[in-house]
């Protein structure tokens, strides 16, 4: 009887010893996890606010465009006139140079259109580098919970197979999180 409880107690210390390694599991996962979950909600803040100011940048791009379309009817209108003639020198001259202050004008912001399109298309491309890290993150989240559940599915049956499944995945969640850091 003596030797069925030393048994017993043997095989109750190697349950606890391993319990203490699963919980120290756990507990590396839930800060995996929490890591996650911070650099997740980051990148998806910094992907709005990305996206955010590329719609601003091509709002005012669609200004810059009525604008440049109101001064071109304005100087085909007065071209118009121009053309038809029955102007006096110093009318035809004075709609001249109004056309030509026009089409600086237009010029200028064709110019300012180019500029504001290449910056929209940089917030463009900043907010899908967010987003790539942000599935990144989301995926390194959902391994580390899967890990966590099967860490409690180790201590209830028992098995340390869940156990040595959690800690793959759990290296895998930290590759995707490296991989969301370093390349993305």
């Amino acid at each position: 009887m003596k030797k069925f409880n030393d048994h017993r107690k043997d095989v109750s210390k190697a349950v606890e010893k391993q319990n203490t390694k699963i919980a120290f599991t756990i507990g590396a996962l839930a800060i995996l996890l929490a890591l996650n979950v911070f650099l997740a909600d980051l990148s998806a803040h910094n992907a709005l606010e990305a996206m955010g100011d590329a719609n601003d940048h091509w709002a005012w791009y669609q200004s810059k465009s009525i604008k440049g379309y109101i001064y071109e009817t304005q100087a085909e209108a007065l071209e118009l006139k121009i053309t038809e003639g029955g102007l006096d020198v110093e009318c035809g001259q004075s709609y001249r140079e109004t056309i030509d202050r026009y089409e600086e004008k237009i010029a200028t912001y064709e110019g300012e259109k180019a500029e504001i399109s290449a910056n929209a298309e940089a917030f463009e491309e900043e907010n899908d580098r967010w987003n790539k890290r942000y599935i990144q993150y989301s995926m390194a989240l959902i391994l580390a919970e899967i890990g966590i559940l099967l860490c409690s599915a180790a201590i209830i049956n028992k098995d340390r197979r869940f156990w040595f499944i959690a800690i793959v995945l759990g290296l895998i969640a930290i590759g995707e999180m490296l991989f969301g850091l370093l390349v993305v």
